[in-house]
């Protein structure tokens, strides 16, 4: 199963490393991430690990869905011949992930790990529109 990791939490720091040497990585970009962020990227020859910055509005939930819609984009049915299955979400809580997102998207909550939480493609969802 392809999985692939958000992680939302600012000061997630070294711990990315260790994320990515499992899965993609799309990781918020802080004073605190950026330079693990640099750092995994020079271990892993930069492949997979990708920084974003949140919207102005500061909003979890508008953060959350702006990087599910990038993820789905990048790793989804359209765009990949090896689709994610699945996605691992690091530093939030399931109530700051945007429901409208996760409908759209066809993500559904499947369980907890110690540190995140996941959501699974439901079968025959698809991402064709936004």
């Amino acid at each position: 199963m392809k999985s692939v990791a958000l992680i939302l939490d600012p000061e997630f720091g070294q711990r990315v490393e260790s994320v990515a040497r499992e899965m993609p990585v799309w990781v918020l970009a802080s004073r605190s991430n950026d330079p693990a962020i640099e750092h995994a990227r020079s271990l892993f020859g930069g492949h997979d690990i990708t920084s974003f910055f949140p919207p102005r509005t500061g909003d979890r939930k508008a953060t959350s869905a702006q990087a599910l819609y990038d993820i789905d984009e990048h790793h989804g049915e359209l765009s990949s011949s090896h689709p994610y299955e699945e996605l691992l979400i690091f530093g939030a809580a399931p109530a700051d992930v945007s429901p409208e997102a996760m409908e759209e998207l066809g993500l559904e909550p499947a369980g907890a790990r110690k540190d995140a939480f996941v959501l699974r493609k439901r079968d025959g969802a698809d991402y064709t529109t936004r």
